[in-house]
């Protein structure tokens, strides 16, 4: 059973629209049913959320809320009912965790005696591996969100874990909410507490008001005077509102309770509360008013109130930054196409070289970068509003051609050659891929580009960039290959430039090979990279060949893809 992306996207919304107006009574029960929902969704067994606190630099972690969680070994249910060091899961899952992002954990790699936790909790749920997906608030980690399942790693996306890591936060932003309304109500109940045998002070009234009476208690000075009435210091409102409650306690006989705005003892309007007693069988015609100053409640009633409504904010505009910092990114290349044209055409005319054919081509070359760029603005829209890619049958020559084109700038202007290298099957040309033609475009062009950057640091041999392109009838794949013989990629592991903000350009975003790996997972491709034996590093990637099974489109999900560290 494959994760709902699309539904996990919209997961978020739901869950912050439910958990921020739920009551502290009602909190547990809805975050048990938000972790079920997340596991109908992400299509896996189980989901526990544990959150996370820092004692003495030491990340703690306590599980807080799971569901289908019955069935778990009283043993594991003790340990992780104890707050217990976030490094019980491994050092590994520590690291990765803490950088915000997730980590999954097989049975296999949980077996060391720095994770035995881990094993455990997989055991006890019988399952084969599971999903750490961490929640950071203003950059520390305040939950981690479990998810157990037997499906491998690559079961949940990129995609899907930042679903995840939304709904996490959101459920971390209604616990800190629900925090604070649980110590307000202790106050109003600890308030109440003294209300019920201590107040401001309480006035012996008749029914239209008259005061007969005042009995100090916390107020001593300046009180109401007998024979006034308790209507001339209060607005109509709240004279509306005591009247009421009044002819209420005295056809019920019970004690009843009503807010008003007062301006007792010579100041400005303040909030009370009224507890109106009735008088006894000889005295029918009495009632006792308790009144209690309630005006510092009033403000923190309401403060408490503008934070949910700046949490809810919070919440939806931090999905749609996340969006729109990915599509800047991939919106540029063909905007820096169209200024790299325009400006080797302006050097031409500059020196005087009226060359009418390689203007009208460097002219084309621009309206083409714009009709890319239009086309991505339509697919940013699109991707914001379905989150679908459109798979067509797709030329794979052209679609190597145009990423060359539009490239051409980049590579004369950092002096590189390109050798292309068809190593297609001549007798079944044209070779035609399904793919997503104005994604895979730019992820190609992605790749050229930094290729060429790449080869900017050699100066002790010619820079040179092939592209290799290659066949496979029976897996029905094709390879392409982008390599070049510049200074390779630093470090054991070359494929941890796929990994989101990593960058080594002091202008870059780090998002260009993170954003080019989910579109081409998102089309059941695969990409990846490696040093060369002798110089530079080289880029592949795999694409679907299209199949004749009548039709020639096909919409499938955007997925991101897993973590290198999964």
């Amino acid at each position: 059973m494959q994760p709902k992306t699309e539904s996990l996207r919209r997961y978020s919304s739901r869950v912050m629209d439910r958990l921020l107006r739920a009551r502290p009574r009602t909190i547990r029960r809805m975050i048990r049913d938000a972790l079920a929902g997340l596991c109908q969704r992400a299509a896996v067994d189980r989901a526990v959320y544990f959150s996370a606190r820092t004692r003495s630099d030491v990340v703690e972690l306590k599980i807080r809320e799971s569901c289908r969680c019955g069935t778990c070994g009283h043993s594991w249910q003790h340990q992780l009912q104890i707050a217990f060091p976030l490094s019980r899961f491994g050092r590994r899952v520590e690291v990765i965790l803490q950088s915000g992002r997730p980590a999954y954990v097989s049975r296999e790699s949980a077996r060391g005696p720095r994770s035995s936790l881990m094993l455990e909790f997989l055991e006890a749920h019988s399952a084969e591996g599971c999903l750490l997906v961490p929640v950071m608030v203003d950059g520390t980690l305040k939950a981690v969100v479990a998810l157990t399942h037997n499906n491998g790693q690559g079961h949940l996306s990129a995609n899907d874990c930042f679903a995840i890591q939304l709904t996490g936060r959101v459920i971390a932003l209604a616990l800190q909410v629900n925090r604070r309304r649980i110590r307000q109500q202790r106050r109003i109940r600890q308030w109440k507490a003294v209300a019920d045998n201590a107040c401001d002070f309480a006035a012996v009234i008749d029914p239209d008001l008259q005061i007969q009476q005042v009995i100090p208690f916390r107020r001593q000075v300046d009180l109401p005077v007998p024979g006034e009435t308790m209507a001339s210091y209060l607005d109509e409102t709240s004279q509306k509102t005591i009247r009421k409650s009044v002819r209420e306690v005295m056809l019920t006989g019970e004690p009843g309770m009503c807010d008003i705005r007062a301006a007792l003892f010579n100041s400005e309007p303040l909030w009370y509360q009224a507890r109106i007693e009735p008088g006894s069988d000889r005295r029918r015609e009495q009632l006792v008013v308790f009144l209690t100053n309630t005006d510092q409640q009033k403000q923190q009633s309401e403060e408490l109130r503008e934070l949910t409504e700046h949490l809810q904010r919070a919440a939806r505009l931090s999905l749609l930054g996340q969006l729109s910092t990915e599509f800047a990114h991939q919106l540029n290349q063909p905007l820096q196409a169209i200024l790299n044209w325009a400006d080797t055409m302006n050097s031409r005319e500059k020196r005087g070289e009226h060359n009418a054919q390689k203007n009208i081509e460097s002219i084309e070359r621009i309206i083409e970068s714009a009709e890319h760029a239009s086309r991505i603005i339509c697919r940013i829209r699109e991707f914001v509003q379905h989150r679908t890619l459109q798979l067509r049958k797709t030329d794979l020559r052209r679609l190597v051609d145009r990423a060359i084109l539009m490239a051409e700038p980049r590579l004369m202007d950092h002096q590189v050659e390109l050798i292309l290298e068809d190593q297609l099957d001549s007798d079944r040309l044209p070779v035609s891929i399904m793919v997503d033609e104005t994604q895979t475009t730019h992820v190609l062009l992605n790749l050229l580009v930094n290729a060429a950057e790449a080869c900017t640091e050699i100066t002790t041999r010619p820079r040179q960039i092939m592209v290799i392109l290659e066949q496979d009838e029976n897996a029905g794949i094709v390879t392409i290959r982008v390599r070049d013989n510049g200074p390779g990629i630093a470090g054991e592991s070359p494929n941890h430039v796929f990994e989101k903000f990593h960058t080594t350009k002091s202008e870059g975003l780090g998002l260009g090979l993170s954003i080019s790996r989910e579109v081409v997972e998102s089309q059941r491709g695969r990409i990846w990279c490696e040093n060369n034996p002798d110089y530079g590093c080289t880029f592949a990637l795999t694409l679907r060949m299209f199949r004749d099974d009548g039709t020639d489109t096909v919409e499938i999900p955007i997925i991101r893809d897993q973590n290198p560290d999964f």
